[in-house]
Parts: C-alpha cells; sequence; structure tokens
C-alpha cells in the first residue's frame, strides 16, 4: 500500500490517503489477531504447546505510516531477516518429525471458505429477489435465440449475462439445479436450451432424465473454457 496509512483502534480501522484521497479499510490487526486465536484454539486442542509470532508486513519501504498500529507489531520487507534471526536463538519447540506431522495435520484440517447460499446466509427469502436474464448493468435481457443478441442498455453480450445469472443462481439459492428450475430462473421455455446450457457448465448430473438434478462444487469455474 502507498500513501499515508493510520492504524486505529476501537474500532479498527487503517486508512489511506493517496493523492488526497481517502480510503477505508479493515485494519491488518483485526485481521491477524481473530486468525491468532484460531490458530491457538487449534494448536490446544491438538495437544501442541508452540509460541506463535504475529506482525504486519509493509512492502513498499515508500509509504508514510502516520499513525502506527498498537495491537501488533509492523515491520518493512527489509526487517524480516532480522526478526527470524532472533526467533532462530530461541530453543526448540518441535523436531523434524514433530514438526512436519503438525504440517500434515493443519493441511488436513484446512477447507476453502465458501459463503454460499447466501440467502441462507443472510436469512433471504427466495421470492423477493428479481429473477431472468439480469445483466450487469441492471437492465433485463428477454432471452433470444438469435446470434448476436445484447443488452440494449450496456450491449453486453447474452452469453456474458447468461453466465453471470447463473453464477447468480448457486451463490443465492443452493449448489444444485434442476432443468425446470433452471427455466423458471432465466424465464426461458424451451427445455433443450437449457440442456445445452448445462453442457457447458461444470456440473455433476444425478439421477434419470425426469428427475436429473446438476451439482456444483464451487471449487472450479462454473462454465468450461
Amino acid at each position: 500500500m502507498r500513501g499515508v496509512l493510520r492504524f486505529h483502534e476501537n474500532p479498527f480501522q487503517l486508512v489511506q490517503i493517496v493523492n488526497g484521497e481517502k480510503r477505508i479499510y479493515e485494519c491488518p490487526q483485526s485481521q491477524i489477531i481473530r486468525a491468532v486465536c484460531s490458530l491457538k484454539y487449534w494448536l490446544q486442542n491438538n495437544k501442541y504447546e508452540i509460541p506463535i509470532y504475529y506482525k504486519i508486513v509493509m512492502p513498499n519501504t515508500n509509504t508514510f505510516i502516520k499513525k502506527r498500529p498498537k495491537k501488533v507489531q509492523l515491520l518493512f520487507n527489509k526487517e524480516i531477516s532480522i526478526f527470524l534471526e532472533q526467533l532462530n536463538s530461541l530453543p526448540h519447540k518441535l523436531n523434524v518429525e514433530e514438526f512436519r506431522l503438525l504440517c500434515n495435520q493443519l493441511k488436513t484440517h484446512i477447507k476453502p471458505y465458501n459463503p454460499f447460499p447466501l440467502c441462507h446466509k443472510y436469512n433471504l427469502q427466495p421470492e423477493s429477489l428479481n429473477t431472468g436474464m439480469i445483466c450487469p448493468c441492471g437492465a433485463l435481457l428477454e432471452y433470444s435465440s438469435r446470434r448476436g443478441q445484447c443488452c440494449s442498455n450496456c450491449k453486453a453480450p447474452k452469453q456474458v449475462i447468461l453466465e453471470q445469472t447463473m453464477l447468480d443462481w448457486f451463490q443465492l439459492f443452493k449448489p444444485t439445479i434442476t432443468n425446470k428450475e433452471c427455466r423458471e430462473f432465466l424465464q426461458i421455455e424451451d427445455k433443450f436450451t437449457i440442456s445445452r446450457l448445462f453442457k457447458k457448465m461444470n456440473l455433476t448430473s444425478i439421477g434419470s432424465t425426469k428427475s436429473r438434478v446438476n451439482h456444483y462444487d464451487y471449487n472450479q469455474p462454473l462454465f468450461k473454457k
């Protein structure tokens, strides 16, 4: 980060001023403190008694820190080696095998964060949300099989709008979709159009033709390249 930085507490905020423009971010201090608390809890539950050292590192040495953080020490990148040398002088807490075991345990417990579906997370009522092919600009596009169809407002191509709308479904409602649900959501009557659409997507199909459910696992792009 460049410009002038101020680290505030109560509440935690990071304020950046660049070319006279003021920007406010979530403070790295609160992020680090949450992460350390979680890691301490995990280590205790897994019978590890080892210390945790944590710092905020600023890679841009031209950044002017007008107000330094009070809860977490701040270092510039060239100070990292000095900090690590200080740690090397401390007594060992784990031998090599114990360290490898710890690393493997951590890897097996790491799970990607998935906030979806958002309706469930934020207690939204699905029926209160608009359906249809909605362009990122907010305009509604009525589906047509003709080539070259685009948004009448911003000229975004139909395929871009279609891909974003389908992503909306999985982010808002649930990780599965049927042909009927997709027709109702996109406001498209032709089931074969939906079947062709599904073939372009990274979905896992379960069940026979009439009861087929398509599942998306969120860990890969929704549409195939």
